[in-house]
């Protein structure tokens, strides 16, 4: 006969004698027919919504007011002869054997293969169960033979689905319900990973696969119960399949582990303290592998950094100078690597939790190793080299940096010896030299905000060392010296722009430097033009705040007024409008003296008579400048002056001659009166 054909007829049978037959024989029977039967073909989904069902009624039992329970079972009728307890254990017998069943774990297992529809219900009806059998067991935990049997049907039941179908169960009761009832599924869990077989290849993935999961439980919740627990389970893990796969070369599971590892660190802090020195190894060889490879591997590459970053949050104490090392020659290449955003992103936020946790002393010396490498390495590891500095600079106080003003002092000489490097390599083109340039300008910010953490005494020493040190090259390396001494003038220029009158006698230990720069300069090479260039306007700056007279000293007024004013005779060389005749104004301004504004007109105005027609424009715009600049307080030598504008009026230079009535214009604005009468 078709065996779906008698099976319907005992079933039915069966329903139809349910109501004759003694209550104490009930279950028997009904575990005797399913096991006839089987789960082949008949009621493996069924089975399990049938436990789930009986659950439910024995949880019923024990509520104030039982409901379905009291009516099918007679709960509550007479409590005298009928136990709760008693008929509670009368059904729960059941659980173990039936889930205990070969069959049934056979048509399961074919079931879940599926991944259709059926598999999922199943997962979702093993979840049920799950849910209420360890509710259950909460609830009757002080009735020790109804506990025993609850643990008695949870062994079976862990043991009904494979470790990787009993996850995908799971996850929904890990994501969705209340913390007490996460916490338990997760101790099902580590009981289940303690029954599997360490060369069972399929529960191993699975686990493995599995630990971003426990590491987000652990990293999303505030409830330390829980994160102890998730913690328990991944030691479990670990545990049974770390030796196993230490080797892997499998990138989803070095990722995982060093995901794991970043948040036991957030949970565990010093009790993860024996394996970091190996852990932190093997991430930095990780990132470097990570980068080295034709595709980077960027997962690993994040994970790698989010471990160091984890360290550096809770435990900055245990990131030696050594580490600290590797980990700044890996973070050279990922920078050079064209990595996308979110790794250059994590990169950088490692690095500057390292420069603002780990020691300031054992950070800056590990910067000034890095320097050289990170300059070798390329352009984008330097910048990100100059961000770390400056988080260094930025976020410690004003006492841990004036204790470190050696280190830093050092870093920023070494940082500004980058240009003249670069050509040492022959490396410095255009759009190299564009580069250093922004890099430049990058160190002289944070140089700057270096100088607001030192008092005088501490930083007047630094910059004399500077000036010295921008000197002490052999002579006969021309370029090298005009190089190291441009960048030099260009972190000066912005000493003296940003700090104004309060650093003006600075300039002290500069202008004897300037003078001879100025003097010496050869312009047919094109580094000490560019050097001239910038000590001019580092000059003009300079002149510009002059708040107490420091220029009108005649010391310091006779050393640069002859050196700039004689720098008319270079027109034919290089444009002196751009910084020479700017700084030449300043200084006037700042000299403040009928007898140096005299000394300055005189000079200038003889210019007016040179030979070359570039030297005479060149001083009629500087006329035009300083009658601008100055006004009345200029013009009060306009007699001397007079000669002089006459003779240009019909100057043999077109440009000098219409430069010339310009500059007639501007006398006159200030006045407020024509010269015509005066020129004639």
């Amino acid at each position: 006969r078709n065996p779906v054909a008698g099976a319907t007829e005992l079933l039915a049978s069966f329903v139809t004698a349910y109501e004759h037959i003694p209550a104490h024989r009930k279950q028997g029977l009904f575990v005797a027919l399913i096991n006839t039967l089987g789960p082949d073909e008949f009621l493996a989904e069924v089975q399990l919504q049938t436990l789930a069902r009986l659950l439910d009624l024995i949880s019923d039992i024990f509520k104030p007011k039982p409901g379905l329970s009291a009516t099918l079972l007679g709960v509550g009728e007479d409590l005298a002869e009928k136990k709760p307890e008693t008929t509670a254990l009368q059904q729960l017998t059941v659980f173990p054997s039936l889930l205990s069943s070969r069959k049934l774990r056979k048509e399961i297992t074919v079931l879940t293969e599926r991944d259709d529809m059926d598999s999922s219900k199943i997962r979702d009806l093993y979840a049920i169960l799950l849910r209420d059998v360890l509710a259950l067991a909460e609830t009757v935990k002080n009735q020790k033979a109804l506990h025993e049997c609850c643990g008695n049907a949870l062994a079976n039941l862990l043991n009904l689905l494979s470790i990787g179908e009993f996850i995908k169960s799971v996850e929904n009761l890990l994501d969705h319900t209340e913390i007490d009832l996460r916490r338990k599924v997760l101790r099902a869990l580590e009981v289940r990973v303690d029954q599997e077989g360490v060369a069972d290849v399929a529960s191993r993935t699975a686990l493995l696969a599995f630990l971003p999961q426990l590491t987000a439980a652990i990293r999303d919740t505030d409830d330390i119960k829980y994160k102890h627990t998730a913690v328990a389970c991944i030691d479990k893990i670990a545990e049974k399949y770390g030796k196993k796969d230490v080797e892997a070369p499998d990138t989803r599971l070095r990722v995982m582990a060093l995901l794991c590892l970043a948040s036991l660190v957030d949970v565990l802090q010093d009790g993860i303290l024996p394996i970091v020195n190996i852990a932190i190894s093997q991430a930095i060889l990780y990132i470097e592998q990570s980068v080295e490879e034709e595709k980077a591997a960027n997962e690993l590459h994040n994970a790698g950094y989010a471990f160091i970053t984890a360290l550096a949050q809770h435990l900055p104490y245990m990131i030696s100078a050594k580490h600290l090392d590797n980990i700044f020659l890996a973070s050279n290449k990922s920078a050079e690597a064209n990595l996308d955003n979110e790794a250059d992103d994590e990169r950088l936020n490692c690095l500057r939790f390292l420069a603002r946790k780990v020691e300031a002393k054992t950070l800056l010396a590990s910067l000034e190793r890095n320097w050289i490498p990170a300059t070798e390495t390329g352009f984008d590891a330097t910048d990100e080299w100059v961000d770390i500095f400056g988080v260094v600079v930025e976020s410690h106080t004003k006492s841990v940096v004036t204790k470190n003003v050696t280190a830093l002092s050092t870093i920023l000489l070494n940082s500004l010896d980058l240009r003249r490097r670069e050509h040492a390599k022959e490396k410095l083109g255009n759009t190299a030299s564009q580069r250093v340039s922004k890099i430049e300008a990058s160190i002289n910010e944070v140089a700057l905000k270096m100088i607001y953490k030192l008092n005088d005494a501490a930083f007047r020493p630094i910059f004399t060392h500077i000036v010295e040190w921008s000197t002490q090259l052999p002579k006969q390396d021309v370029a090298g010296r005009a190089l190291r001494r441009f960048s030099v003038y260009g972190f000066l220029q912005m000493f003296f722009e940003s700090l104004k009158s309060i650093v003006t006698n600075y300039a002290t230990y500069i202008v004897d430097d300037a003078v001879e720069i100025i003097k010496t300069c050869d312009f047919k090479l094109p580094e000490q033009k560019e050097l001239w260039r910038r000590v001019l306007s580092t000059l003009a700056r300079c002149f510009e705040h002059d708040q107490d007279d420091f220029w009108q000293a005649p010391a310091h007024f006779s050393k640069a007024a002859p050196v700039l004013t004689a720098q008319f005779l270079n027109a034919s060389s290089v444009d002196l409008s751009a910084e020479l005749i700017p700084a030449v104004v300043e200084l006037a301004s700042a000299a403040d003296s009928q007898e140096h504004q005299k000394e300055l007109n005189s000079t200038i105005l003889r210019h007016l008579r040179s030979e070359q027609a570039s030297v005479r424009l060149a001083a009629v715009k500087c006329q035009q400048e300083l009658a601008e600049k100055l006004g009345e307080e200029w013009l009060s030598a306009l007699p001397e002056m007079l000669p002089y504008i006459s003779e240009l009026q019909d100057d043999d230079d077109e440009v000098v001659e219409r430069e010339t009535h310009r500059w007639i214009v501007k006398i006159e604005g200030v006045l407020g009166e024509s010269l015509d009468s005066m020129l004639q």
